[in-house]
């Protein structure tokens, strides 16, 4: 833990009117221990695994598994009139094409909305249940490979599924987004962790903490000495004495410090996972027209996004700290197991819906990015399925469209901030004006 942590849950905030002693306040600075700096190696490893897992999104979630979903679904179809004549033959203007899945007739052309529609509540459930695990003990690597290895192994097993096994491929859609979800909870609980040990962010907590301690040494010969109450403005933020105005420039510059460094950690990270997507993209069309447009193009495509994903992991693996994070405390005397950082991740969702009220703008964001970031989502899919299926697109050209968004997300990320020059909020509202 670095030496001033502001975003450490530990640390008491004084809400009330009672003074803080400065030694106690100190003990709370220095709690834990000290982590490494972090290196270039690690972020370039961080940078790596977005550069991998990225391209599972772009190329297989985003574009080719749904495209697949849909053919596979039509190879085994049938008519919606009849359910007897097969979809493969010639069928009369406005007849649906539909499948038999566990007694109910579906569309083949929603059997991927479907399909992942499963795969998002099993990833929210997932992903819920080892919160806990990505934030405390040693188990956010091991977890975040875990999930990066069984993701990228049901990609690569797309190649070997038959055109009419749709319910296999279904299974490996589910497994694969699922994966894909938890592997990134555990990849961006490392982010707070990279930017709290960055070489900047440390400087100034080391900043901090010798004033504090200069402090401490002007009054310790008046053991009954405290702190004033914090400032208003800043004791969300932390362990502030209003009087002393080089704490607040300091903790200030801090809070500045790291959400500089976090938004371009962050910028960097998402740009380097589109331009993976993009050089894949670019190499399934072209094994898109060597193979004439055939659905196998696609699943070769898939089949390159786990082995790119797998390969890349490996380097994850050999570069990455582990940075274990602080342990789950439990009743004195008891072993942590897994099902205790289960129990406490539902525990902790329950508090926070409990505090809506006291929460209400970030439950209001929370819930407008849920219903933005699945609208843009299903929007890719959505279009390339009618490109598919009404417009009659071959392989080849759906391709070269899904090739559009992340072009564009990459131009935006690395020049935008430059050009524009806007704050995080303001770029935030300027692209949902843009929706």
């Amino acid at each position: 833990m670095d030496e001033f942590d502001i975003e450490n849950s530990n640390l008491e905030i004084n809400n009330s009117n009672k003074p803080l002693p400065l030694k106690s306040t100190i003990e709370q600075l220095v709690n834990g221990k000290s982590e490494p700096i972090l290196t270039k190696k690690e972020l370039f490893a961080w940078y790596i695994y977005a550069f991998a897992c990225e391209v599972y999104s772009v190329v297989s979630i985003s574009s080719f598994i749904p495209l697949i979903l849909e053919h596979f679904a039509f190879e085994k179809g049938v008519s919606s009139i009849n359910h007897q004549t097969p979809c493969n033959e010639e069928l009369s203007e406005g007849v649906r094409c539909v499948i038999n899945i566990f007694g109910f007739w579906v569309d083949t052309a929603s059997f991927s909305l479907y399909t992942f529609s499963l795969s998002v509540i099993l990833q929210a459930i997932t992903t819920i249940s080892i919160g806990a695990t990505a934030d405390h003990g040693e188990m956010r690597k091991t977890l975040l490979l875990y999930f990066a290895f069984v993701g990228s192994i049901s990609a690569m097993l797309f190649l070997l599924i038959p055109s009419r096994s749709f319910i296999i491929a279904g299974i490996l859609a589910i497994i694969g987004n699922v994966s894909f979800g938890a592997a990134f909870v555990c990849f961006n609980g490392f982010l707070p962790v990279m930017v709290r040990n960055h070489r900047d962010v440390r400087r100034i907590s080391n900043e901090i903490k010798d004033h504090l301690s200069n402090v401490e040494t002007q009054h310790q010969h008046a053991a009954d000495t405290q702190v004033d109450v914090y400032d208003n403005a800043l004791e969300e933020r932390g362990l502030l004495n209003s009087q002393d105005q080089i704490l607040i420039n300091l903790v200030e510059n801090l809070i500045k410090a790291k959400d500089h460094i976090s938004t371009r950690i962050s910028a960097r990270g998402f740009a380097s996972g589109y331009l993976g997507g993009i050089i894949l993209l670019i190499f399934c069309l072209c094994i898109s027209f060597l193979l004439h447009n055939t659905i196998y193009s696609l699943q070769i495509g898939v089949f390159l996004s786990g082995i790119w994903w797998f390969s890349f992991s490996l380097l994850v693996a050999k570069w990455l700290q582990p940075r274990p994070g602080p342990p789950l405390f439990l009743s004195e005397g008891s072993k942590v197991r897994w099902i205790d950082y289960i129990s406490f991740s539902w525990k902790r969702l329950w508090k926070t819906i409990l505090q809506a009220k006291e929460l209400e703008m970030t439950f209001r964001f929370l819930m407008s990015w849920i219903l933005i970031s699945d609208g843009y989502t299903t929007i890719t899919s959505v279009a390339l399925l009618f490109g598919k299926t009404t417009l009659r697109i071959p392989e080849s050209g759906l391709i070269f469209l899904s090739l559009i968004a992340p072009i564009s997300a990459l131009t935006s990320t690395l020049l935008l901030p430059r050009l524009i020059k806007l704050s995080i909020k303001n770029t935030i509202l300027l692209l949902l004006y843009q929706l």
